[in-house]
């Protein structure tokens, strides 16, 4: 089974954390210049657009603009960097089966990114053997594919792959020094390459072919679940290697190397060796084992040891437990403000949201910036304990704020709201004048944005509800509540007004809004009443 290049995947995944990174960044900014357009608006005396959102928004903002945040973030980045600085990894050994048995010796195939010269394979091989690795024979393939397709005379196929063999693999074929053979199916007449005569193989004897066993001759192109999709073998020239030279025009054809050492070799002493003439030659991309009928395939993906990933785990509960211990004096804060926005509608989900945004803000973002930075710096292995770090830690901080920031009861920190009453005796009038009188001054009112109105006839009364935001303070308004009742040839009209805001205001702000609100309402009244008198 083919790996895929590492170095191409680190490049992709590099190239979409930057793209995620930009993303988000391109979304901040985005959003600031909204929020900053809505702000200069409310300075101008404007009438902002009511939005829970807003709301969220600069509730969480108040709490990151705390000193101690910038501490708690400072302690992740840390230890985000201490998981990563003491990672370790280990290559990828993948047990596969051998079919059918290989009889003999003992194979083991180096397969390379693309093709490289006999000088590369020669260091390999010396490498190997002084190792103590006993080499009993050695068989160069190439395996190339062309970047444009070749055109030979009497050929009715275009060829798009050129294979060149070593002298073993060959003879099996039926090879023959100096000749070049194409599929019988598409040679027509004679033909020939410069000095050497084109011959036919079978097409079949060419699909059969096989390197090692469970590795085809023909390159493997992709793979439909676990079938290995090749070129046919109509698109295929065969060749001697020297041949093969003479045809690509080039000393750089070599794409795999064989080995047939002998039995009884120490298999840890060869995988070790392995991976570390791998992590000295960048252009070794697999290498395949085979003995008998087993098999073990290596890839040069990595992958976290046991101590790596212990190590990973407990920088994640010191982590944790810095975070919040510093976070921790933030619940206090948290509990009053979602008790305030309860009081003014905020449905359950609102708190939990604030605290899941709180907790995004300080661990999520700094956290993903340095971890973006670890693997850009220090590869995929040491990125992958910066991550089990950083996701323990996100988890463990949305947790708690989650399950800490409500209130404990219903009868602790209850915000009493400031409230004003007005009775007003209207003659002459009947109710549901006086009813479309004060919803007409509720709506008309330009202190205020109605967030809800409504009213329900309960016999002969009329109960008015409405909830106004104030236009001049963020996170301040008014619960309306107007009874009309008729009573002996009058309707009396009894108003209830009760001041809620987030954030704590002036007497003097309340009281204004107060005025603002009930002034409306009765002068709304008393003019449509006498209008309609008159």
């Amino acid at each position: 089974m083919e790996i895929a290049d590492t170095e191409v995947i680190s490049v992709f995944m590099l190239v979409t954390y930057i793209a995620v990174l930009l993303l988000f960044m391109y979304g901040v900014y985005r959003y600031v210049r909204v929020e900053k357009g809505f702000t200069v608006a409310i300075s101008r005396g404007l009438k902002p657009a009511s939005s829970r959102l807003v709301m969220l928004y600069k509730v969480v903002l108040i709490l990151v603009r705390k000193p101690l945040v910038a501490i708690a973030v400072a302690s992740i980045i840390v230890m985000i960097l201490i998981s990563a600085r003491a990672a370790d990894f280990t290559y990828l050994w993948m047990e596969v089966s051998a079919s059918p048995p290989l009889k003999g010796n003992v194979a083991l195939m180096v397969s390379f990114t693309g093709r490289v010269g006999e000088d590369l394979i020669n260091n390999l091989t010396r490498e190997l053997t002084s190792s103590g690795i006993t080499q009993l024979s050695r068989e160069l393939i190439s395996r190339v594919i062309l970047e444009e397709p070749m055109s030979l005379p009497n050929v009715t196929s275009a060829i798009h792959v050129v294979i060149g063999v070593d002298k073993g693999l060959g003879t099996k074929l039926g090879i023959k020094d100096g000749y070049v053979y194409v599929s019988c199916n598409a040679l027509e007449g004679t033909a020939s390459i410069g000095k050497h005569r084109v011959s036919c193989i079978s097409p079949a004897l060419i699909a059969a072919a096989r390197v090692v066993n469970g590795v085809p001759l023909l390159p493997v192109q992709a793979y439909l679940g676990v079938t290995p999709i090749t070129p046919p073998p109509t698109s295929v020239l065969v060749t001697d290697i020297e041949t093969a030279v003479e045809v690509l025009g080039t000393r750089e054809v070599f794409t795999d190397v064989v080995y047939f050492v002998g039995k009884g070799v120490n298999t840890t002493l060869l995988f070790n060796l392995v991976e570390s003439v791998a992590s000295k030659y960048p252009a070794i991309a697999v290498a395949r084992y085979v003995e008998g009928d087993k098999g073990y395939i290596f890839s040069k993906v990595t992958v976290p040891t046991g101590s790596s990933v212990i190590v990973a785990l407990l920088a994640s509960a010191v982590s944790a437990v810095l975070a919040l211990s510093i976070l921790s004096s933030l619940v206090p804060q948290l509990r009053r403000l979602y008790g305030r926005l309860s009081i003014q509608g905020m449905p359950p989900w609102g708190n939990t949201l604030i605290a899941v945004s709180l907790s995004a803000i300080v661990t999520a973002v700094p956290g993903l910036i340095a971890l973006g930075a670890v693997f850009i710096t220090a590869g995929g292995s040491a990125a992958f304990n910066s991550l089990v770090t950083l996701a323990f830690t996100w988890i463990a901080s949305t947790a708690y704020f989650v399950s800490r920031s409500r209130p404990k009861s219903l009868k602790t920190d209850v915000y009493v709201p400031v409230a004003r009453r007005y009775t007003l005796a209207v003659p002459n009038c009947d109710i549901d004048s006086v009813r479309e009188a004060v919803v007409r001054a509720i709506r008309g009112n330009g202190f205020f944005d109605v967030e809800e109105l409504e009213y329900k006839y309960l016999g002969g009364e009329v109960l008015i509800h409405a909830r106004m935001s104030y236009s001049e303070a963020w996170g301040s308004g008014l619960d309306v509540n107007v009874m009309v009742v008729g009573r002996e040839g009058n309707v009396m009209v009894h108003i209830t007004a009760y001041v809620w805001s987030v954030e704590e205001i002036s007497e003097a702000i309340m009281s204004n809004m107060l005025a603002l609100a009930i002034s409306r309402i009765v002068g709304g009244v008393k003019a449509w009443c006498w209008s309609s008198r008159s």
